[in-house]
């Protein structure tokens, strides 16, 4: 039952993780056609999204364990998202005039887009047949939700203005 349970949750991330690079991608897209996009909602629900599913990780390098497990095809789309997200970066640095970095939300938003093209294949990992065991994943689960409690509270907290900068001094 338990089992169950983890796996249903493994499901759901899985889902919202790619609904949200769907929309990471449209924004994209979207910032590459010069129109203005909110990078802090942006980064906010990719962050919130994106923490719980690194929760699910096997250790620090899913290179070496969560994405071995998925067809070659993936490894090569995240690693050229990868080298995307670098070329915009060096071009931001290196043309005279550009926003900075920081500022750039074509930049921000391919650096979005590769981070959770990687993240998602962690749930999609845990998904495929004989990958994990059932005693592992639900430990897994069980670091998420609290990777999701940390998520949860930084959300509620920008929500309510106490991240802003204007408490910052």
């Amino acid at each position: 039952m338990i089992y169950r349970l983890a796996r249903a949750y493994v499901i759901f991330f899985a889902v919202t993780g790619t609904l949200v690079l769907a929309l990471t991608i449209f924004l994209h897209f979207w910032a590459l056609r010069g129109n203005d996009i909110s990078l802090h909602h942006l980064s906010v629900v990719d962050i919130v999204v994106a923490v719980p599913i690194l929760g699910l990780a096997k250790g620090k390098n899913i290179w070496a364990n969560e994405m071995k497990a998925l067809p070659r095809w993936v490894r090569k789309v995240v690693l050229v998202l990868f080298v995307y997200t670098l070329a915009i970066f060096a071009a931001t640095i290196l043309i005279p005039g550009a926003t900075y970095p920081s500022e750039n939300p074509i930049l921000i938003s391919a650096f979005l887009c590769t981070y959770l093209s990687g993240c998602i294949c962690i749930p999609f990992a845990l998904l495929r047949h004989g990958y994990v065991d059932a005693s592992s994943l639900n430990n897994r689960v069980a670091t998420s939700m609290i990777f999701l409690a940390v998520a949860t509270t930084f959300f509620i907290l920008t929500r309510t203005e106490f991240l802003s900068h204007s408490h910052i001094t």
